[in-house]
């Protein structure tokens, strides 16, 4: 046991102390030709490659407005949507979700309305509950979900617009979508 301590000793250096010299690593060769063409991944369904395009612009990511549109949402729709005058047909609420949760709660959330119906009609606009939070954001005044928002919102298939909700669903702490049509 005494040999096992000592030889642990020799390996232990104080604080402050230079490490031992260690011979030096000899460079990486160049690269040279083509690199390697990456392995194709499993084949996207048609149903959701018809659906994915670039992200669309985010106009606003405060905490007093969270917004965004995709081009082809007519602005008289996108102000509806703000002024909360298309209702909501169904809302998810984030509350208390850890951040990598909340996504994958919201991304389920957001296929399994588009396409679905209530009442006899398509679910076009839902709510989400995000909070309000504080702590991230530019100005650190934004909770984590809160902040992510927007970006998560402009690159999921689904949405063709969000706007912060009116104070009656929630205001600052939460945010209307507009889905795309099925």
């Amino acid at each position: 046991m005494i040999d096992d301590w000592d030889s642990f000793r020799r390996t232990v250096r104080k604080l402050g102390e230079a490490a031992p010299n260690r011979p030096k690593t000899p460079p990486m060769p160049a690269a040279t030709g083509t690199p390697p063409s990456s392995p194709k991944g499993p084949k996207r369904p048609t149903h959701i490659t018809s659906l994915q395009g670039s992200p669309f612009p985010i106009i606003s990511n405060t905490p007093q407005r969270l917004a965004g549109c995709h081009p082809s949402v007519p602005s008289k729709t996108f102000k509806q949507l703000g002024l909360g005058l298309l209702p909501p047909q169904a809302s998810i609420d984030l509350h208390g979700l850890r951040e990598a949760q909340a996504w994958l709660e919201l991304h389920a959330f957001l296929q399994a309305m588009h396409g679905a119906e209530r009442d006899g009609q398509p679910v076009r606009v839902m709510l989400i509950i995000h909070g309000k939070g504080h702590g991230h954001g530019a100005a650190k005044n934004m909770g984590v979900i809160k902040s992510q928002l927007a970006g998560q919102l402009a690159q999921s298939p689904y949405v063709l617009a969000f706007h912060t909700a009116q104070p009656h669903h929630g205001g600052m702490g939460a945010s209307y979508v507009l889905l795309k049509a099925r």
